[in-house]
């Protein structure tokens, strides 16, 4: 049984970045999100239209599709965290998966929902860009703006095979010092039961891969699933002496950046990701990734992606 509490610890760390430029029509955009606009100089958190959860439910589904991966349901009773540590976010202008007591607007739900899942948002401008409710869901997978470099611990939570629930919440809106915006989404379950994947590995891109879907910065990745009883039984593989082949299909390999893998239990506890020179749509691109010792017996891996516009 996945344990939350080496969970949270590991995942204290993931932050997403986020681009700024002026958008006058931003006040508008974040307006039409309520049922019940929030008040964030008053603390109130709002809520958000049951049309805007589905967004974001929706956009994890089809991202997972792609994988071959089981949907995920709504989970409602997430919702309270979700949203007060979004507002804790925009309150503060700021982004903490450990907020302290004296941030405005501090709850115990929006600590628990900041201990729980990803994370969006942490800036305070009156030049502050909007960001639609799918290209947050986007921004986790592709992972390119996240604020520790080389890591890819929110996409592996959104493509975690033992997933089974998600609540998502964001608050943006109006301050004193501009337009600020916090999201969440609750990735992190106390347990993970069997997944009915059948597939064998979680790589990242994989297949004919939207375009919409994809960051020309973002990492390579690969999970292996050797287990579908228990998420942890999935630890037992070992990259330490793996050779990752990136060919493009008629021409030679790819010459490859950093390589780093590791067991974290950052959803699926095992993970190899790849730095790639840029990538050219349409293309067909060969993936082979030998000597992966599985429970100490070596296996090869082999898959082909395509970015598609």
């Amino acid at each position: 049984m996945k344990t939350l509490v080496s969970a949270i610890v590991m995942m204290s760390a993931l932050i997403t970045g986020q681009a700024i430029a002026q958008d006058p029509a931003y006040a508008s955009k974040a307006a039409a999100l309520y049922r019940v606009a929030p008040d964030i100089g008053g603390c109130k958190s709002g809520e958000l239209t049951a049309a805007e959860k589905q967004k974001a439910l929706d956009t994890v589904n089809d991202i997972r599709r792609l994988h071959a991966l089981p949907p995920v349901v709504y989970d409602p009773a997430g919702d309270e965290e979700v949203m007060q540590i979004s507002l804790m976010t925009a309150a503060n202008g700021q982004l903490s998966h450990s907020p302290s007591k004296d941030w405005r607007c501090y709850s115990p739900a929006g600590a628990k929902g900041a201990n729980s899942g990803n994370l969006h948002g942490g800036l305070i401008s009156p030049y502050l860009s909007f960001d639609s409710t799918e290209a947050i869901v986007i921004g986790w997978v592709t992972d390119a703006l996240n604020a520790v470099p080389d890591n890819v611990g929110h996409r592996r939570w959104i493509l975690d095979p033992f997933l089974k629930q998600i609540a998502f919440g964001r608050v943006s809106g109006a301050t004193a010092g501009g337009m600020t915006e916090g999201a969440a989404m609750k990735v992190i379950y106390p347990s993970s039961s069997a997944t009915t994947t059948k597939a064998e590995f979680v790589a990242y891109p994989y297949g004919d891969y939207p375009a919409k879907y994809f960051d020309p910065k973002a990492l390579l990745s690969f999970g292996a699933i050797i287990d579908t009883s228990s998420s942890w039984n999935n630890q037992a593989v070992d990259y330490s002496n793996a050779k990752v082949t990136i060919t493009r299909r008629g021409g030679g390999a790819m010459s490859l950046g950093k390589i780093a893998y590791d067991n974290y239990g950052f959803g699926m506890p095992n993970n190899l990701q790849v730095q790639t020179p840029a990538l050219s749509y349409g293309v067909y691109y060969d993936v082979s990734i030998t000597n992966v010792k599985v429970r100490g017996v070596p296996r090869d891996y082999s898959y082909w992606f395509r970015i598609v516009q």
